[in-house]
């Protein structure tokens, strides 16, 4: 491709999506020329625009370039150079192929074969080099960079040397990393993402983190956390490892994450919500727990704080547990409960004074072989919107006043009759399918007037109504 006369007003050019696999770029025609696409075509070996005296972004992501030049000329207006995709190597920025503006301010140089960052960028707010073969990366080349992004590379080790308290992105998933050190006085990103390394061992969440909402640690092999500050930590996900304790440093007043908790698939056995803090009564809510795929048992896991009072977790997943049965009291101020996948048998008894908060359960895949209220003159669950007990045990349906149910999923059961049932307008899906019916009492109620889906199939109706 060739710049010629007819280009000398253009400011904004797409050459993206072509087969071009050279350019030649005369000075007169590009006086004005600010943003150069030429993504995703066949320009091959070096890439040199240094005629261009006004351009402030380049694409050139998904070609087979090794090097780019950026000329003096674009000093001090240039801001940001695409060049993922390509085949860059060696350490960047090369002083021979790009000398670097004081201008750069964003950088994508992901999916090449890049091994170092090797000059100091004063600039650079945003750079993007994952996917590459960087062994190391020192931070105190990056002074103003907000948002960094090394992900999948072949670092074991990371060190903050400059300050990033004032960073809000940091990801280093999918590398080697054994081990991080934060200086004193430093402050951890905003959004700090370590998944999918080899950090080990027990985690202690310091004041080096004081400054992070988001930390993201799946995928390592740590054997336990302990929260020894008050935590600005609005999300804390520890998923995937080999956890067995998580606790709060009874010396100092230390608390757990503001908002979110995921400790799914670890080896926990024991879980208490009153390990999690050392605050006191400030420090008692969490918008979602999530305990999954653990090892943990009913007569081993305690929501309820010392004093009798309760924590507020509004969506509490403990599915793929060990857990035999249900204390309805220690949820009385959760919205939504997951206990699929447990090992709940027999009755699964609910008390209406301790569920008057939940709206959605989740109990399918269990061994439940009845539905029952503690008080049998009262309707325990006029207050549960979705019900999901398939892959159950059960026999009969006997919830006869449906008053605020959505949804009631009884599938796959061994249900063989049903008696009348009472509904009203709430009601929109009621599935018995895969049982074993052969006779529905009849449904009354306000639902006429509005959508109700009911599938039966799969059963052995004889009679309907």
């Amino acid at each position: 491709f060739n710049f010629s006369s007819y280009f000398s007003y253009v400011v904004d050019l797409d050459l993206s999506m072509n087969g071009i696999n050279g350019i030649t770029i005369a000075a007169p025609s590009t006086n004005i020329l600010s943003s150069l696409n030429l993504r995703n075509n066949s320009i091959h070996g070096s890439f040199v625009a240094s005629a261009i005296r006004r351009l402030q972004i380049l694409d050139v992501g998904i070609n087979s370039i090794t090097s780019v030049t950026i000329g003096m000329l674009s000093q001090r207006c240039f801001l940001t150079l695409v060049a993922d995709r390509n085949h860059l190597h060696g350490s960047f920025p090369d002083p021979g192929d790009f000398p670097m503006p004081h201008s750069l301010r964003n950088i994508n140089i992901s999916h090449n074969s890049v091994t170092a960052i090797s000059n100091r960028m004063l600039r650079v707010r945003s750079l993007d080099v994952s996917h590459n073969e960087l062994q190391e990366l020192n931070t105190s080349l990056l002074p103003r960079c907000i948002e960094l992004r090394a992900v999948e590379n072949n670092l074991v080790a990371l060190e903050y040397t400059g300050n990033l308290g004032s960073m809000r992105v940091a990801e280093f998933s999918g590398n080697h990393i054994r081990e991080y050190q934060f200086g004193v006085e430093h402050k951890g990103p905003l959004h700090f993402d370590l998944s999918r390394n080899l950090l080990s061992g027990p985690l202690e969440l310091n004041s080096s983190f004081a400054g992070t909402k988001q930390l993201i640690l799946d995928d390592n092999a740590l054997l336990s956390v302990v929260f020894s500050a008050v935590s600005t930590l609005h999300v804390l996900s520890v998923r995937h490892n080999a956890l067995s304790s998580v606790s709060a440093n009874a010396s100092e007043h230390a608390t757990h994450p503001k908002n979110v908790l995921l400790l799914d698939s670890n080896d926990l056995t024991n879980f208490d919500l009153d390990d999690l803090s050392t605050g006191g009564e400030t420090a008692t809510r969490l918008d979602l727990l999530s305990l999954a795929d653990n090892s943990l048992r009913s007569d081993n896991v305690t929501f309820a704080r010392s004093g009798g009072s309760s924590w507020v977790v509004q969506v509490l997943n403990i599915s793929k547990n060990l857990m035999e049965k249900i204390t309805w009291s220690e949820f009385c101020r959760t919205e939504t409960l997951d206990i699929s996948y447990n090992r709940i048998s027999d009755t699964l008894i609910l008390n209406s004074s301790s569920i008057k908060s939940l709206r959605t359960i989740y109990a399918h895949h269990n061994s439940i072989t009845d539905v029952a209220a503690a008080d049998s003159s009262s309707d325990s669950t006029m207050f549960v919107e979705n019900f999901y007990l398939s892959h159950n045990l059960l026999d009969s349906f006997k919830f006869v006043k449906l008053a605020h149910h959505h949804v009631v999923d009884l599938s796959h059961n061994v249900i063989r009759y049903s008696q009348a049932l009472a509904v009203n307008h709430h009601l929109r899906i009621l599935n018995f399918s895969h049982n074993f019916v052969t006779a529905i009492g009849s449904i009354t109620g306000r639902w006429k007037h509005n959508r109700l889906d009911i599938d039966l199939a799969y059963n052995q109706l004889l009679a309907l109504g």
